[in-house]
């Protein structure tokens, strides 16, 4: 049996090894972050919060401070890579002031019209059953609807009793009995007693348009505040306080 000789291959040349070149990857590519990004985020953020408080009266004057911090941040970072971000935080912050200045002004208006109201209003001309009766000082004139009240002139009579003028304004359209006018006082807590010495007003009534004025005068305690009672159908009760 016949072997079949191996394969011979020609001999490797001699020399350096032959080195076999590698591939080399290329170079990792950086992202840098969007420009004024964090501007932008921030004036979201404040510009929400300025728009958030803007309807509340008493912390809208807080909260504007972060919105027109908000539309800065976002003027700003327009310039940025964020612009999306950056308008939405400016357009917040603008609403947000706008509004702002919206309620502070209506605020305003409403403090001015109850002033208004409270330094217009009048006297009622008949107190309502309940309420409290007004007490002014010697001097002082009620207006009502329809009476005028003045009580004025404090004087101590030769007699020792205590005497004022009352003066009625009739701003009515009808004549006023000055009957119907019931005038007392007290001094202290006590009681005192009319004088009757005094002549009575004259005419009987009063007619529309004009006024009267006659003296009343009183006896009681030689101490303490003197407090006049003036009521009629038309004025109601008023007090009128003489602190001797």
């Amino acid at each position: 049996m016949v072997r079949a000789s191996p394969p011979r291959f020609p001999p490797l040349p001699k020399g350096p090894p032959v080195s076999v070149p590698t591939a080399v990857p290329p170079p990792a590519r950086t992202v840098a972050p969007p420009r004024f990004g964090g501007l932008a985020r921030a004036a979201v953020l404040l510009g929400v919060v300025g728009l958030a408080g803007s309807a509340v009266h008493s912390v809208n004057r807080i909260t504007v401070l972060a919105a027109v911090a908000g539309i800065l941040a976002g003027a700003v970072a327009l310039f940025g890579g964020r612009r999306a971000l950056a308008a939405i935080g400016t357009a917040s912050g603008v609403t947000g002031v706008v509004l702002t200045v919206a309620v502070q002004l209506s605020g305003f208006d409403a403090v001015d019209r109850a002033l208004d109201r409270i330094n217009s209003r009048e006297v009622p001309a008949e107190s309502a059953v309940g309420t409290v009766p007004t007490t002014y000082v010697l001097g002082d004139t009620h207006r009502g609807a329809s009476l005028d009240l003045t009580v004025a002139n404090p004087r101590t009579l030769p007699t020792g009793a205590l005497a004022y003028d009352v003066t009625i304004a009739n701003r009515s359209g009808e004549a006023f009995p000055l009957a119907l006018l019931d005038i007392r006082a007290t001094v202290g807590s006590t009681p005192a007693a009319r004088d009757a010495g005094l002549p009575t007003p004259s005419p009987p009534e009063l007619p529309p348009g004009q006024s009267v004025t006659f003296a009343v005068a009183f006896t009681g305690p030689a101490e303490g505040e003197v407090l006049l009672q003036l009521g009629s159908p038309r004025s109601g009760t008023v007090y009128f306080s003489h602190m001797r």
